[in-house]
């Protein structure tokens, strides 16, 4: 949260609006606890970034909810869309910056072409850690453990997007298509899974962003963030 251009510019955009407005830092992130490097008991999850997300929407927010999520965020709130029960009908609608759904099957690929799961039974899985590397981390690598992976494989969304039954609230996608880490194409399909049939079309959009990359975070990236947020208000 604390060096986020997009969290900070959505902050001011609803002190404006006069909106409420949660986020927060996802376990091992920021001010939160955990760390990704001593990590013995494998708490380090999707899926408990994604119990925690469920917990302070039911805990800390009341009505209807429009869940922004940037990259990795806009997998966590289609899980609460279509996984919850309880919190799906307080989604109105979801904004995905730059989606990065089922990320972590490319980097299973890379795990796997790189030989690391042959020491699969040697070692505990939160032992094993692929340090992929990351323009975007200072020390020029995340250290990813092979427990993350391995879990994350419960909550990919193939079967339950399939079909888009579930869809029951606009989505809008925005994606530049200068995105060096998950191409716009991608979203594109994940588009087209969500609507299986004309009434689906009417609630998913994509925007593309012809020169934007996978951050966007400039002012006119930003700008069009704000449009969409005020088309689904």
């Amino acid at each position: 949260m604390q060096n986020s251009r997009k969290i900070n510019h959505l902050i001011k955009f609803c002190k404006d609006f006069e909106l409420n407005f949660l986020t927060f830092d996802h376990y091992a992130h920021g001010l939160s606890t955990g760390s990704f490097l001593n990590d013995p008991d494998g708490n380090v999850t999707i899926g408990r970034w994604f119990k925690d997300l469920c917990l302070l929407m039911k805990q800390e927010t009341c009505g209807p909810q429009i869940l922004i999520g940037s990259s990795m965020g806009v997998w966590l709130a289609l899980l609460v869309l279509l996984k919850n029960n309880h919190l799906k009908n307080n989604v109105y609608g979801i904004i995905g910056v730059a989606p990065s759904i089922n990320f972590t099957e490319k980097i299973w690929k890379e795990v796997e072409d790189l030989g690391l799961l042959d020491n699969f039974s040697k070692k505990v899985p939160t032992e094993i850690i692929y340090n992929r590397p990351s323009k975007y981390s200072g020390s020029g690598g995340y250290p990813i453990s092979l427990h993350f992976l391995q879990e994350s494989r419960n909550h990919y969304l193939h079967k339950e997007i399939l079909g888009g039954k579930n869809i029951s609230c606009p989505i809008t996608f925005i994606h530049g298509q200068g995105d060096e880490d998950v191409s716009y194409h991608d979203t594109l399909k994940w588009a087209k899974l969500l609507t299986p049939d004309e009434n689906a079309k009417e609630k998913v959009k994509v925007v593309l962003i012809p020169d934007g990359d996978h951050r966007l975070s400039r002012e006119q990236d930003l700008k069009v963030l704000d449009e969409e947020i005020v088309n689904m208000l």
